[in-house]
Order: C-alpha cells, then structure tokens, then sequence
C-alpha cells in the first residue's frame, strides 16, 4: 500500500486561509494531492490553478483549473502527484478579474520533514477598462481619426441625411456604457439620433466598475449637419495665427493655432451673395470688416461659432482657438 502523502498542517492553513485557499485531508493510501479553493475566490472572473517543478520554476508541470470557479473546491479532482514526476513542486493559485491579474499565491511544497509553505504575492491594484476601442458612426466623416485615449470627435452629416446611430466597443466586455442617455451594448448598434439645423454635442459614457469604485471616461462628439444650398462662408481669414486646414467654404470645422506671443485674434468673414446677416462669436459682423477682437488666454483653447444667415436658413461653422502650442503646431 502507497504511503500516506498529505499537504495538510494546522499552521499551514491558517496561511492557505489568508491566501484564499483552504486544504483537505485526503483519505489515506494513495499519494493524492486534494485542494480546495476557498468560496471568496468566486469573486474573480476565472480562477487559474498550475503546478510548476520547484527546482525549476517556469517548469509547468501541469494544468489543474482555468475557469470560474462556481462552487467550492469539490470541482477540483484529487491529483495523484505520482504522474508529476517529482516531489518538490510549487502550486500556484491565480485570480483573473477584468482581463487582469488580481491574485497570485504560490504554494512551495517539499516532503517531510520540509513543511509546506505558503507565499502570497503582491500584486498590483486592479486598472479601469473605461475605454472605448471603437466608435463607428452609421453615416459621416469622422474627426479625428477614433483613437481610444481621444475624447473629441466631430462629424459631418451627409447633404439630406437628418439621423445617425453608433456601433461602440468597450475594450472590457464588463464595462457598462451610457449614449446620449440611454444605455448602449457593445457591439450592437445605438439608439438613432436626430440632427436638427444646429451643431449638436452627443456624450458617450464608458463606466467600468471592475475594481470596486466606478471609474467613466467620456466622449463628445459634435454632430454638424450640412450647410443649407448657398449658405456659406466664401473665406475666412484670421488676424493671426494659422488655420490647422485651409479654409473651404463646405468645411465648417477648423483649429486655428494661435501664434505664442498674441493673445488676441479677429477674423475677415466673406459669406455667398444673398447672406443677410453673419455673427462671429454671437456679435453681427458688417460685410468687408473685422470681426470684434477675441482674447484667449494663453495655455488655453476657446471655441468661437460663426452663423450665417440668407432668409430662414442658417449655416455654422466652429473655429477652436488653441493657445497651448504656438502657431508651429
């Protein structure tokens, strides 16, 4: 009959306790490794459970678990550590949460009289997924380019195009996100919104609360609609600065870099004949003259719109005043 072979000791488990472990007492004549993981390891998303040689420690000798772990450790089959080839081993025990690493303990275990011993790594707190990896909108021309750590989009409504809707993508499928006041589902396309005459903000909230405390990121995107037919600017020029793309008369949004040492800028409007009335940054502006001086602050960015009137119909335009980089931005 095999000798009894058991990893159970009193001290042992008050530290297999602290570890998020517990062990069992095997029944006797056979050298079987009984483990039981302890319930408050249902907590994370999947539970990973090797044993690596402890003569060699990037040996893995065997895979025990990988998965969410739904009741206590009666899920895990007593091992026979004869099929080891060894008997000094590590067992290591870790909790996955959110994609990432919440729990690391290594159990060092070598035969009598060696006692087993237990080591409960650090390591590091849980991070937020609070982040989109895609935003797709159903129609227009998106800008910037969608980049996960970019929060402000702008996007251009097609001629005759009056709704859109999104796709979103949340980089942790835990991650709850919020549209325009609605909740959305990753993946799956939004509520359609309606775009009237004026620019219109849509907000995109991503909140992940994966670590314990709520963490969001949110995302603004403007939404300008098409500019009526001959209702437009036919050039715009600064007193200063330099537009970040050259002005054409479609275009409605712009950055105008400012130049490091002023802090003022005015602007030249020439709209399309018929305009009745244009205002730049809420004041009405005389054909053929200055817009009103505008100050901004430097190391800030202030954002100026531009309406233009002929009849009932009115375009926007949006020029951001950027005084944090200079004109050779």
């Amino acid at each position: 009959m095999k000798a009894r072979w058991s990893l159970y000791a009193l001290p042992l488990a008050a530290l297999l306790a602290f570890a998020g472990c517990q062990t069992v007492d095997p029944p006797p004549a056979q050298n079987l490794l009984y483990l039981q993981l302890d319930d408050s390891l249902k907590r994370y998303d999947a539970v990973l459970v090797d044993i690596f040689d402890r003569d060699s420690s990037d040996h893995l000798l065997t895979h025990l678990w990988n998965k969410r772990l739904q009741a206590p450790g009666s899920e895990i089959p007593a091992y026979d550590i004869n099929a080891l080839g060894t008997n000094r081993f590590i067992i290591r025990v870790q909790g996955i949460k959110a994609n990432q690493l919440a729990l690391q303990t290594r159990i060092f275990y070598a035969p009598p009289p060696e006692h087993p011993t237990v080591l409960h790594d650090s390591v590091p707190p849980l991070a937020p997924q609070n982040w989109l990896t895609s935003l797709t909108p159903s129609v227009g021309a998106m800008t910037p380019d969608f980049k996960p750590d970019s929060q402000n989009y702008q996007i251009k409504m097609p001629e005759k195009m009056d709704s859109l809707n999104f796709i979103l993508v949340t980089a942790y499928q835990g991650a709850s996100i919020d549209f325009n006041g609605s909740p959305a589902i990753s993946g799956q396309g939004t509520k359609f919104v309606k775009i009237g005459n004026a620019p219109d903000t849509l907000l995109a909230r991503v909140t992940d609360t994966s670590t314990g405390t709520p963490s969001t990121r949110e995302y603004h995107i403007i939404i300008f609609p098409t500019l009526p037919q001959g209702v437009s600017l036919l050039s715009l020029v600064p007193s200063t600065g330099r537009l970040g793309t050259e002005f054409t008369p479609q275009q409605t949004v712009y950055n105008l870099y400012m130049d490091p040492d002023k802090d003022t800028v005015s602007f030249l409007a020439t709209p399309s004949p018929g305009t009745t009335l244009v205002t730049i940054d809420g004041l009405a502006v005389f054909q053929g003259q200055q817009s009103q001086i505008i100050t901004v602050a430097r190391g800030t960015t202030y954002t100026v719109p531009i309406t233009v009137h002929r009849g009932s119909d009115v375009g926007y335009y949006q020029i951001t005043l950027d005084h944090t980089q200079g004109s050779s931005h």
